[in-house]
């Protein structure tokens, strides 16, 4: 009886990661690394003139529960309804719903209990309360309301918003709030992390094509065209690899290496096509966008203000 209940345990909690799991090194984890690179880089983002190395680490685990119930949340909303079922079928059949490990009934209830937990395990353990009901309201105009499915414009500019937000949240939850908090360099550096999403975001649209196409969503790869599409990305990208280095004012050596990373991924969206290899574009667009947030840390260690503090 007691190896039963185990297994159940381990059966329901293996379903859970399953909602998320595609999810973790595509997005839990980078926007993870932009709330601690962001809190690293003390006064030119926070109002810490001087961060200690350690204990912003030391809020690593805190970041990432954030950003992951917040993740799994939208994740249940999501993939719960049935034009998602029809769509997971086709690109991504391991998920919970079309492995017919959870009914969409149970998922739909299943939510109703993570809301409340997470917002509260949020709201008296960990933070950046706001952050996530704006959340919960953009989960709902995504999923439920159809934004993700009539316009990509529309599409584009929510995802774009919900990014500003998972970045928010991360950053202030890396600052240990009320010890620090974000300053208006932030919130100018979080707009233009949006618009990199909004330009760039259509990256994640190259690998799900057959199951948007069967979901009849309007994506800019079926609205545009998929090579017009490929042409966007492979301009934005290298443009943004520079912006933003000449935004933070970065050394010669990691401009060349930004502009590079950058012209890499570019060159792989036009040549590599196919449902393969627009997978592994995607995993390499999130790194991209890792290196992005990293930035402004690495400003801060060139300036030699950066002072390791243990």
């Amino acid at each position: 009886m007691e190896q039963n209940h185990a297994f159940k345990a381990k059966n329901f909690f293996y379903t859970i990661w399953l909602f998320t799991a595609s999810d973790m090194k595509t997005f839990v984890f980078p926007e993870t690394a932009f709330g601690i690179f962001s809190a690293l880089a003390g006064p030119l983002l926070t109002t810490n003139d001087s961060p200690c190395f350690t204990a912003i680490l030391w809020r690593i685990p805190a970041v990432v529960l954030w950003t992951w119930l917040n993740t799994l949340v939208f994740d249940l909303a999501n993939q719960r309804l049935s034009a998602s079922v029809l769509e997971d079928k086709l690109n991504k059949p391991w998920r919970p719903l079309p492995a017919g490990r959870i009914s969409q009934d149970q998922t739909r209830r299943l939510l109703f209990l993570v809301i409340p937990i997470s917002l509260g395990v949020i709201h008296w353990g960990i933070g950046a309360t706001e952050e996530t009901i704006l959340l919960f309201c953009m989960n709902w105009m995504y999923n439920d309301l159809g934004g993700s499915d009539d316009n990509f414009i529309v599409r584009n500019i929510i995802i774009a918003l919900a990014y500003m937000l998972y970045g928010s949240g991360a950053l202030r939850v890396a600052c240990n709030p009320p010890s620090w908090s974000m300053n208006t360099n932030a919130v100018v550096w979080l707009i233009v992390i949006a618009c990199i999403i909004f330009t760039t975001m259509h990256v994640q649209d190259l690998k799900d094509m057959p199951g948007d196409r069967a979901k009849d969503r309007k994506t800019a790869p079926l609205v545009l065209g998929e090579t017009f599409t490929r042409y966007i990305l492979a301009v934005a990208i290298p443009f943004w690899s520079v912006a933003c280095s000449i935004y933070w004012g970065v050394g010669h050596g990691l401009f060349v290496a930004m502009l590079a990373f950058g012209i890499l991924l570019a060159t792989r969206v036009v040549l590599l096509r196919g449902m393969v290899a627009d997978r592994t574009t995607w995993k390499l667009w999130s790194y991209w966008l890792a290196s992005l947030y990293a930035l402004p840390w690495a400003k801060f260690v060139a300036d030699g203000q950066f002072v390791l503090h243990v």
